[in-house]
Formats: C-alpha cells, structure tokens, sequence
C-alpha cells in the first residue's frame, strides 16, 4: 500500500511538471531579487532530470537545511557551489533555472528579498 501511495504521489507530481512545461503553470514561482538575477560568474554544470531523480539528487540540501516547500511535493531545483564551480540539478519548468542560477550568484537559501511571479492562468 506505501508502495502505491508513493506512486500515484509521483505521477501526481510529473503530471503538474509536465503541464508546467506546456506552460499551464498553476503555481507562483519565488523570483530572486536583482542583485542576484544575472549569469552567474563561475562555472554552472546543470543537469534537468525527472521530479522523482531530482528528489534522489537534492536529498542532502533538503535534509541540511530542511527545506518544506508549501505544497509538500519537494523541490524543483537545488544548487551548491562545489570548488569554484556551481552545480544545479532541476526539473524542466519555467522559472526553476532562474532560481536556482540566483544561488550560484550567492543568493542564500532563505530567499530573501524574493518576490513571487504569479502564474497565467
């Protein structure tokens, strides 16, 4: 029953991904302010995997800093600066990869001065 409960959580979760990147996105995204919304000047090493993978890649940012996001479905995105260079695993939804770039520019986890861009409905 676990088991079960997980997947139909999963594909619950991919089906909102995939009707983000339609551009059907239903929820607001938390935009960094200014001074952190620019290319970033070290190196980005990206990778855009599925919800459930990207769940596996960002295990330890979720737990460190335990992050709750307000629908309970996980992250969309994590970045770490790592030796000069900033990594960033997300899901392929508008708004995600501008987030998480703001990290690499140093924009901390708490996300002050974040703003969030309603969503067309």
């Amino acid at each position: 029953m676990h088991c079960m409960k997980g997947r139909r959580h999963v594909a619950k979760v991919e089906e909102r991904e995939n009707k983000a990147k339609r551009g059907g996105l239903t929820m607001p995204m938390l935009m960094p302010p200014s001074q952190y919304d620019h290319p970033p000047q070290v190196p980005v090493i990206e990778k855009v995997v599925p919800w459930n993978e990207l769940q596996r890649f960002c295990h330890g940012v979720i737990e460190r800093d335990k992050i709750r996001t307000a629908t309970g479905a996980g992250v969309w995105g994590c970045a770490g600066l790592v030796k000069g260079k900033c990594y960033v695993f997300r899901i392929d939804v508008p708004g995600v990869r501008r987030h998480e770039l703001a990290h690499c520019n140093g924009w901390p986890h708490d996300h002050p001065g974040g703003w969030y861009d309603a969503p067309l409905h």
